[in-house]
């Protein structure tokens, strides 16, 4: 039986692509919570394994041009918009593709949604921007906040 929240912060260790790995981070710090999954993706593609027990899913994520570095986003799968949208990083399966094959397979949870942030910075060694490291206290807050409202 599906119990479980799976949040999954998708990223690495370059510039903005830390987001999703410093949400999640964070969020795995301040959750007290045994039915929420705190996890970090290198891919989108790695949350199709993880979907077993996921009955909710929140993806955090970096993005590229939808506005001003720092702005936040957020959809419910599905979203047409999605598809056209850019994440950041050099994912071999972006984070659309990624949940609409969960979809086809029958393993994504109905309550999914998407989380992300615009980034600007995103060069091998960088650090993160000062706006998209604003944005991970107000992405975890907003987070927190979806995880207390009731399921749909």
């Amino acid at each position: 039986m599906k119990s479980e929240t799976l949040v999954v912060g998708i990223g690495s260790s370059h510039g903005d692509d830390q987001l999703g790995w410093q949400v999640a981070e964070r969020l795995a710090a301040v959750l007290d919570r045994s039915d929420v999954a705190v996890r970090r993706a290198l891919s989108p593609a790695d949350i199709l394994g993880w979907l077993d027990n996921a009955e909710r899913l929140i993806v955090c994520d970096a993005c590229q041009n939808l506005g001003a570095p720092g702005r936040m986003h957020h959809w419910r799968w599905p979203d047409e918009q999605l598809s056209q949208l850019r994440f950041a990083g050099s994912h071999d399966l972006g984070i659309s593709a990624a949940l609409s094959l969960a979809d086809r397979l029958g393993l994504l949870p109905a309550d999914t949604s998407i989380w992300c942030a615009e980034g600007s910075a995103f060069g091998y060694g960088r650090p993160m921007s000062p706006a998209v490291q604003a944005a991970v206290a107000e992405l975890v807050e907003s987070i927190q906040n979806e995880l207390t409202r009731t399921n749909v």
